[in-house]
């Protein structure tokens, strides 16, 4: 018997002992239950831009707005990676265009302005997203955008919901307090 294969033998049997004294077997290969559930979940679908695995999960009566342990639905994921079409697909069936995240309450108009997914701003804002929530910083979409240097998008909201330009966050800044930048028409 080769010395490698009887250090495997003595590390199977080191590994049953453990198992059965339910004794600590340490891997540096580990997932937590919530990054499983992520994983095995609409959420992942939809972070993954994979439109047949998100239509399964919704025709099995899965919840649109189902929030994984951080507080994010699939529209978040989707938005945040400027899938549109799989956030057609989550509005056709019903998803909450402005659910906000449990702790943050970012929309998911936030995460695509903060990720520079214009396409995705704008669809999300054709599809009744309401740009003036603020998340728990008091930012609305303006401020992520321009916080994130996406001027595109900042000019974009600019010249289409001027009122943006005046709501301060919970820091009193406005968003052109945060950068220097020019309004141009488009």
């Amino acid at each position: 018997m080769s010395h490698h294969l009887f250090e495997l033998i003595k590390v199977k049997k080191a590994m049953s002992y453990a198992h059965h004294c339910k004794c600590k077997v340490s891997s540096t290969v580990a997932q937590n239950l919530n990054e499983m559930d992520f994983e095995r979940g609409i959420w992942s679908a939809a972070y993954d831009g994979d439109s047949t695995k998100v239509q399964k999960f919704l025709n099995k009566n899965v919840d649109p707005d189902i929030r994984d342990a951080a507080g994010y639905t699939a529209l978040h994921y989707a938005a945040s990676k400027g899938h549109i079409q799989i956030c057609q697909i989550l509005l056709k069936f019903g998803a909450d265009v402005n659910s906000v995240t449990r702790a943050g309450n970012a929309t998911a108009l936030h995460r695509a302005a903060t990720n520079g997914k214009r396409e995705m701003v704008e669809f999300l804002l054709k599809n009744g997203a309401c740009a003036k929530l603020q998340d728990n910083d008091g930012r609305t979409v303006l401020h992520r955008a321009i916080i994130n240097n996406h001027f595109d998008i900042s000019n974009m909201l600019a010249v289409n919901q001027p009122d943006l330009i005046l709501i301060p966050d919970k820091k009193n800044k406005v968003p052109a307090d945060y950068k220097m930048y020019i309004f141009t028409s488009e």
